[in-house]
């Protein structure tokens, strides 16, 4: 079975397709790339595997066209149906795991987005003790204390979902 392929983006004379499942897959997307330019049906095929990406441009591109055309050479199979709006707070989940991820990188995996909010404040907390300031925490705090179990919790999810699927977060 060949890899399922989605619309990324589209407009009348470009058409960027992501293939999830061969991100990363420096081989097979040179291969691609060399086998969508000879279709000679686009004037310009370019692959990124660092996103598992392929922009294809063309005067005007025929979606159904370039669906049967990668069938018939077993390239990918391309998914024409609607995508589903994807919630808010899935989103940022997303986005927030990658941070979380290269602040892992960054640190030698010693610290977390969840790991760095919690430093952040745990500074902020001394600094104002410090200071004198032993009031009841001001309103913001409550904020950051919210966004922080939300972040939490979110990120958590979209990584248990990640390692689910067999991807990684990148």
């Amino acid at each position: 079975m060949f890899p399922e392929a989605f619309i990324a983006h589209q407009i009348q004379s470009r058409i960027r397709l992501k293939i999830p499942s061969r991100k990363g897959d420096a081989l097979f997307f040179a291969e691609l790339r060399d086998k969508l330019a000879g279709l000679k049906q686009f004037d310009q095929v370019e692959s990124n595997f660092t996103t598992g990406s392929v922009l294809l441009v063309k005067a005007e591109i025929d979606v159904q066209q370039l669906a049967r055309a990668a069938d018939e050479e077993k390239l990918f199979h391309l998914i024409l149906e609607e995508t589903k709006p994807v919630p808010l707070k899935e989103q940022v989940a997303g986005p927030m795991a990658a941070l979380s991820h290269q602040i892992k990188n960054f640190t030698g995996g010693e610290l977390d987005l969840p790991g760095a909010i919690f430093s952040g404040l745990l500074l902020f907390g001394l600094y104002e003790l410090a200071r004198g300031n032993f009031t009841a925490p001001p309103w913001y705090t409550a904020f950051w204390y919210a966004f922080g179990i939300f972040s939490k919790s979110m990120i958590d999810r979209s990584m248990a979902k990640n390692s689910a699927n067999g991807n990684s977060v990148s």
